[in-house]
C-alpha cells in the first residue's frame, strides 16, 4: 500500500498509528476490510449506528474520532448536511466545522439553514495517539 511519506497516518478499522517515512508499506488487512487510512490532523464526524440506508440515519446521534499528530497539533473535521433528496443543496443545508487545539474541543456552524429532521448531537468522542487519560473533561 501506498501512503505519502511526509504524513502520518491512522488504520481507520483498529486505530494502529502508522509512522512516516517508506513510502511503500506491507500491511496485512482483514478479509472484510478496504485499506483505509486517516490521516493524523482529522476529525471523522460518522453515524455508529449501521441502517439499511442513509435516511434512516438522519436522526441518530454522532461520534466523533479524532486522530492526533504525534507533535500534538491542530485537528480538524467538517461536516455537511441537507436534506439528502431535493435539489436545495446549495442554499438550504448545514456546515461544521470541528477542531481540537491544545487539548480543547470546538465546534462552530458556518450555515446552518437546514433543520428539518436532522441535527448534530455528539454523544461519544474517541481521541487517538493520546498517551494518557484526560484528568477531567468539562
Amino acid at each position: 500500500m501506498y501512503l505519502p511519506e511526509a504524513s502520518e497516518w491512522y488504520n481507520f478499522y483498529n486505530s494502529e498509528y502508522q509512522e512516516p517515512g517508506d513510502s511503500v508499506k506491507d500491511i496485512y488487512i482483514e478479509e472484510a476490510e478496504i485499506g483505509i487510512y486517516v490521516k493524523a490532523g482529522s476529525i471523522i464526524p460518522r453515524k455508529y449506528v449501521r441502517r439499511m440506508s442513509a435516511l434512516e440515519t438522519l436522526k441518530d446521534n454522532y461520534l466523533l474520532d479524532i486522530f492526533l499528530p504525534r507533535n500534538g497539533g491542530r485537528c480538524t473535521g467538517h461536516l455537511y448536511f441537507d436534506d439528502g433528496e431535493s435539489l436545495e443543496y446549495r442554499t438550504v443545508y448545514s456546515l461544521v466545522e470541528i477542531v481540537f487545539e491544545d487539548y480543547s474541543l470546538s465546534i462552530k456552524v458556518h450555515h446552518d439553514s437546514y433543520r428539518e429532521g436532522q441535527s448534530f448531537v455528539v454523544d461519544e468522542i474517541n481521541i487517538f495517539g493520546v498517551d494518557r487519560e484526560p484528568s477531567f473533561v468539562s
